[in-house]
């Protein structure tokens, strides 16, 4: 016998935003300390995912992280697009942040400090990365 209530598959489904929460990372001791949520969590991601090495984590997979940083800091026009474009796709691959702009990459004497602007779901938020 077939049931005469409406079933699940036809009926309307609600979409939720999951709230974003997470561990709350010390990056001075190495420890754990709480949670973090909205901005703070998505603050966190970003130097997370550009922190780490790609391809070098036993806790991330192969496509999470950043290239080897020197294959970016060549004098060539290219070098810069190719940094540019590799934080966005980085970046983006959470689906907090919506897109990332402003980009302003300024040579150090350590290296080459790039700075963006991360459009995500909370509002807008700065971001760096040195290399």
């Amino acid at each position: 016998m077939i049931p005469l209530r409406e079933s699940v598959l036809q009926s309307e489904l609600i979409e939720q935003t999951v709230p974003s929460r997470d561990y709350c990372l010390n990056f001075e001791s190495g420890r754990i300390t709480g949670y973090v949520e909205g901005k703070d969590a998505i603050r966190q991601a970003i130097r997370c995912r550009l922190a780490v090495q790609r391809g070098e984590s036993p806790i991330f997979s192969d496509d999470y992280g950043l290239d080897d940083a020197k294959a970016y800091l060549s004098p060539q026009p290219e070098g810069a697009v190719a940094l540019k474009n590799r934080i966005r796709s980085i970046l983006c691959a959470d689906d907090r942040i919506q897109s990332v702009e402003n980009f302003v990459l300024t040579a150090k004497s350590d290296g080459l400090l790039a700075r963006f602007t991360a459009v995500t779901q909370t509002g807008e938020t700065e971001g760096s990365v040195l290399l």
